[in-house]
């Protein structure tokens, strides 16, 4: 069940004061109020936080919050990578996380732009997911703006049918439905599920020992009509972490791959 969480469970850093003051404008106001809440180290609700000395990443936390826990994690990579870098990994370069986990089918950039209102540039993408028993399908959308702090703030929201015209959100279908009838399951029971609800945020920053930090928190949600193995394994701890760490470790990998073929 760990590939639940694959591509969302992200990143929270232990109170640094730039992760404050964050300026998050989803759709779903009370969603925005939560991650600023959590990025600013004033989350309420209670949060269980785990250190680490040996790993990529240095802190995974879970924020306690009523559908069960809130992912986060945070950490400098153990290298040097630019914070542009990862930035641009985080908002463009997903369709690469195939090749860096077993527990993701498949990742696509659909389209992109400029939102004129928001002042930020988005990307919508769509992911697949494998949990061995079912998979997870949805499409997100993310927006990256770099703010007055030098900070790289991106957040992201699920797709919905009013964000787009009729035709885009036609041809998104028709392109989702096409990797899903490709996609080569074990088994015809396998079942594909989309989440209820899902939002997060990314922030990128200067690192205290490496060049850059990342932090990220994600929310994924299934309603009682998706799949209870689903909203069960996303209620788990130990599911939680496991997952988060093998997605920071995943981005991790592909901006080493980056950083390898640049000139």
């Amino acid at each position: 069940m760990l590939a639940l969480l694959l591509t969302l469970l992200l990143l929270v850093a232990p109170a640094h004061a730039t992760t404050r003051d964050l300026d998050l404008p989803l759709r779903d106001p009370q969603a925005a109020a939560t991650l600023t809440a959590v990025f600013g180290d004033q989350w309420t609700g209670g949060v269980e936080r785990t250190r680490y000395d040996d790993k990529w990443y240095d802190e995974i936390a879970l924020a306690k919050v009523p559908e069960g826990y809130l992912p986060l994690i945070s950490g400098e990579g153990g290298q040097d990578v630019p914070q542009d870098l990862i930035g641009d990994v985080i908002f463009r370069r997903f369709e690469q996380l195939p090749q860096q986990s077993g527990w993701v089918k498949h990742v696509e950039n659909l389209g992109g732009g400029y939102d004129p209102v928001l002042g930020a540039d988005y990307q919508d993408t769509a992911f697949l997911l494998d949990s061995v028993f079912m998979y997870v399908a949805f499409i997100w959308r993310i927006h990256r703006v770099e703010d007055d702090l030098g900070r790289t703030v991106l957040w992201f929201e699920k797709l919905s049918p009013e964000a787009v015209t009729p035709q885009v959100w036609d041809r998104y279908q028709r392109r989702v439905a096409a990797i899903h009838a490709q996609t080569g399951r074990r088994w015809v029971a396998n079942a594909i599920v989309e989440p209820a609800v899902l939002y997060g945020a990314f922030v990128v920053e200067p690192g205290q020992v490496h060049a850059s930090r990342v932090t990220f928190a994600a929310h994924l949600v299934f309603g009682p009509d998706d799949s209870w193995l689903a909203a069960y394994a996303t209620r788990l701890p130990f599911v939680l972490r496991l997952a988060i760490g093998e997605v920071f470790n995943a981005a991790v990998r592909i901006c080493l791959d980056e950083l390898a073929v640049s000139p």
